[in-house]
């Protein structure tokens, strides 16, 4: 009797060693795919991070290089957006031109050019920026004078959307920047050396003869 018992028990047996095993291939298949989706967003992120910082550096360099020109600011516009064309996953939410501190931050002074995610792209249209922005460091106000020069910095605050999102979240917010001294109009001019003073003997004032 309990031979038969246990013959009538074995399909129950392994129906749950089945259900079992089932449930632990979904629970590793999971984790890896969870691993996999990590490892494509976060390399995607810092692929795309290197360009980010290009783009600051080109724009920082293209704001030193004109300094007081009047079209400037646009043309620091152009020079983020050429060097980021390629970067499908991330929107430009705000690009800032402003004085910068020894330690590379807003000293003050800032032009800014925002929009939003869902927005229009921040461009330049021949001398104009669009959307419009605040004009609070003006071309003119940057000093280029030799030695005395501003540094002027460039940043770059963006939204990067995940290729694969994690759960409710799929996107990244930060920001890069680059400062440059603007580039000086020219050298100062050489001072004229005064008169050459009159060699004296003695620590009295009279002049050496012989």
């Amino acid at each position: 009797m309990s031979g038969l018992r246990g013959l009538l028990a074995w399909p129950r047996r392994r129906r749950v060693s089945r259900g079992q095993a089932l449930v632990e291939f979904l629970a590793f298949l999971m984790f890896l795919l969870f691993l996999v989706q990590g490892v494509v967003n976060v390399g995607g992120l810092l692929d795309d991070h290197l360009s980010i910082v290009y783009a600051t550096r080109q724009g920082a360099r293209t704001a030193a290089v004109l300094g007081q020109q009047v079209n400037a600011d646009c043309a620091v516009v152009g020079a983020v957006n050429a060097a980021m064309a390629g970067l499908a996953n991330v929107k430009v939410t705000k690009i800032t031109v402003y004085q910068a501190n020894a330690s590379g931050q807003s000293a003050g002074p800032t032009d800014v050019y925002s929009t939003t995610t869902s927005g229009p792209p921040i461009i330049c249209t021949g001398t104009t920026v669009t959307p419009a922005g605040t004009n609070g460091y003006p071309t003119t106000s940057r000093n280029n004078l030799p030695f005395t020069e501003d540094s002027i910095g460039v940043r770059v605050d963006y939204v990067y959307t995940f290729q694969f999102p994690f759960f409710s979240g799929g996107t990244f917010a930060a920001s890069d920047y680059t400062v440059m001294p603007v580039n000086p109009v020219g050298l100062p001019t050489t001072p004229t050396p005064g008169a050459v003073p009159t060699a004296t003997c003695g620590g009295l004032g009279i002049p050496c003869t012989g």
